[in-house]
């Protein structure tokens, strides 16, 4: 269990991946790689290692439609759910 959370903590060590977690979380729907990526206003490629990285923390999770994937946060891992909540709180974007 520490182990795992630690893992997420050092997911968040990023600004890159803090940014899509704060998009994600305010989101309403799943998103895809193009569209994070224009939010943030990196390549896409930069997105997708930072969502892998997520990912495997199991801060997000992904789902296939198609040939797009959409990324979404993990509503069933509590962890990434209460700090998605803190970055909200914590943390504007797009800062000013």
């Amino acid at each position: 269990m520490k182990e795992n959370l630690i893992q997420k903590m050092k997911a968040l060590s990023n600004e890159c991946r803090v940014d899509l977690m704060l998009i994600l979380a305010k989101a309403e729907e799943p998103m895809c790689v193009g569209k994070l990526a224009a939010a943030i206003g990196l390549a896409e490629a930069r997105i997708s290692r930072a969502l892998q990285i997520l990912s495997y923390a199991g801060l997000i999770v992904a789902k296939r439609e198609g040939a797009r994937v959409f990324y979404n946060l993990n509503a069933d891992d509590c962890v990434a759910m209460s700090l998605s909540k803190c970055l909200v709180g914590a943390v504007e974007f797009p800062p000013k």
